[in-house]
């Protein structure tokens, strides 16, 4: 059974033993009560139903009051106001029926209810194979740079620099370019790079939030963490729970299945 926190659009599952149960929210620290969202969707029915009755009866009673066109205009109007409570009646059901972020944990207040209780929802997480055919990929797209940087290297492209200064450049163009692809691609709408794209995952926050072009600037230079003690950052994405790499945990993100 699905509940929602009442002060924030935090979403959970829990077991229909638990009803009744006060809890408190770890996303937004305050308590609430786990009730059954079908039965508040009915309650929010039946109350904007009497409210609806009563605005019916009193608009009747001065409607019975006035005579001739004065009192179908009354009538008219009644029927608006009717008509109109019911289009937010149903807005209401509609919004409160609404999916929202599903994967913070929540913790009993007065130890009623255990955090095994309660069932996360949570997202599918992308093993470490797609990842590294995402990779492979990217590394394909980003070829010309490479063939550029040798040209460079081998005095074909810019001869006149030579020495320090050459392998100056080579590394500030690999880099840069490196660095601009992913935390370009990472932190737009898409949230992937090409290579990403093309097997179908993504670059989430811990949320399932895009991420900003600072965090994904982050995760990119963390990654230099992650091949510095010997790739072992690179093969923790194929045995962490969530299937993160070193820097996805530095970086506070998560790489996902998109849907």
């Amino acid at each position: 059974m699905k509940i929602q926190c009442t002060h924030c659009p935090q979403q959970y599952e829990v077991s229909s033993g638990h009803l009744g149960k006060t809890v408190t929210c770890q996303t937004c620290g305050k308590s609430f009560v786990v009730t059954n969202p079908a039965t508040d969707t009915q309650n929010l029915l039946e109350k904007e139903q009497k409210q609806v009755e009563n605005l019916q009866a009193l608009m009747d009673y001065y409607a019975q009051r006035s005579v001739g066109n004065e009192r179908a205009q009354s009538t008219t109007q009644v029927s608006d106001l009717a008509d109109a409570q019911k289009d937010e009646t149903r807005k209401r059901v509609f919004t409160s029926n609404k999916s929202f972020p599903r994967n913070s944990p929540i913790t009993s207040e007065d130890g009623c209810m255990s955090q095994s209780a309660l069932r996360i929802v949570t997202m599918s997480y992308a093993g470490f194979w797609k990842r590294a055919v995402a990779s492979f990929i990217d590394g394909i797209i980003f070829c010309p740079v490479t063939f550029f940087c040798a040209g460079i290297q081998s005095g074909t492209i810019c001869p006149t620099i030579t020495g320090d200064h050459r392998f100056l450049l080579i590394q500030v163009i690999s880099i840069v370019t490196g660095w601009l692809y992913c935390a370009l691609f990472e932190s737009s709408s898409k949230q992937a790079t090409l290579g990403k794209m093309a097997v179908g995952i993504k670059v989430t926050d811990m949320n399932g939030n895009r991420i900003s072009f600072g965090r994904a600037s982050g995760r990119h230079f963390a990654k230099f963490l992650s091949s510095l003690i010997g790739g072992i950052g690179w093969i923790m994405a194929a045995f962490t729970q969530k299937k993160q790499g070193l820097h996805d945990i530095v970086a506070k993100c998560l790489v996902v299945i998109s849907r």
